[in-house]
């Protein structure tokens, strides 16, 4: 059912996007998207110390390396399950 609300997305050109996109679209319709530049990844460092400090930075980067990966892979797994029942 389309409705007469106005969704604009903004969002990053990746594979969860448009499978967003089109759940959204299917369902409501999207009118435009927006897609995000990508920033440099030491620009995004310096803006996440500045925002909630060293440590806790540190902490999300140790953890982006190490268990990032494996949920990387258990993602994957899933959405190939998904994709498979809705075909």
């Amino acid at each position: 059912m389309k409705s007469s609300m106005k969704i604009i997305m903004l969002a990053k050109d990746s594979m969860s996007s448009k499978i967003m996109y089109n759940a959204i679209n299917d369902e409501f319709g999207v009118q435009q998207v927006i897609f995000e530049s990508n920033i440099s990844k030491l620009t995004f460092l310096k803006r996440r110390i500045k925002r909630i400090g060293l440590i806790k930075t540190l902490g999300q980067v140790v953890f982006q390396f190490i268990l990032s990966p494996f949920y990387k892979k258990q993602a994957e797994i899933e959405l190939i399950k998904l994709l498979v029942i809705m075909i």
